[in-house]
């Protein structure tokens, strides 16, 4: 099991996900878009990494929402 942290940076305006087993840190402005591309990028840092990846899990601090 991989546990991949994701939080806002308030200051940046985006949200981060870091895994330092995968050796992974990216961040968006969707926090959708962010797990899509923790998920694409997952497998391919697993293998360079000699990681066992057979689980994500994410582990998200705080989450915004935005209603219209």
């Amino acid at each position: 099991m991989v546990i991949v942290n994701i939080f806002w940076d308030e200051e940046a305006k985006v949200w981060v996900a870091v895994c330092d087993s995968l050796g992974i840190a990216l961040e968006s402005e969707s926090y959708d878009e962010l797990l899509r591309r923790v998920i694409e990028a997952a497998p391919e840092m697993a293998k360079l990494n000699n990681v066992e990846c057979s689980q994500i899990v994410f582990s998200t601090l705080n989450r915004r929402y935005l209603f219209a």
